[in-house]
């Protein structure tokens, strides 16, 4: 009878010690893959901000040439961050604007999208006579708008 009982015994602490062991991997996957997104959270909270833009032009006149159906837009990077041209999209009246038409170019001697440094944006797209909206959207949901009429 006490072989019986110890052997029970033995096989209830084997049994716990491996639902320890399989609970111990669980919990450390979770929150390393925890800690992991509060990195990734963070950094994107970062970003966001530490950036921010301006369209500078005038909204009474925005350049646009019905002829060559180009439009100009300069933005201004307001922010702290260094930005990336390619990295922004633009809308026009609710249409997303293919990369494919949009020209940037940085305006100054700068070779980047720096703090306090304007982008001159040559967007090709067909605008009809009356109101208009464009909107200038980063990577990181940062965006600036404005209303102007041709």
């Amino acid at each position: 009878m006490g072989f019986d009982t110890s052997a029970t015994k033995s096989i209830f602490f084997i049994a716990a010690v491996i639902v320890a062991v399989t609970l111990a991997g669980i919990f450390t996957t979770i929150t390393y893959k925890l800690s992991e997104d509060i990195g990734l959270r963070s950094e994107l909270v970062s970003s966001v901000l530490k950036s921010d833009i301006e369209i500078i032009n005038d909204p009474e006149y925005v350049p646009y040439n019905s002829d060559t159906n180009e439009l100009l837009l300069y933005v201004k990077n307001t922010g702290k961050d260094i930005l990336s041209t390619s990295k922004v999209s633009i809308i026009i009246d609710g249409l997303v604007i293919p990369d494919s038409n949009i020209t940037a170019t940085i305006l100054g001697d700068e070779e980047s999208w720096t703090p306090g440094t304007v982008v001159e944006f040559r967007i090709n797209v067909s605008l009809s006579s009356g109101d208009h909206k464009v909107k200038v959207v980063l990577d990181n949901g940062i965006s600036d708008e404005i209303y102007f009429r041709i």
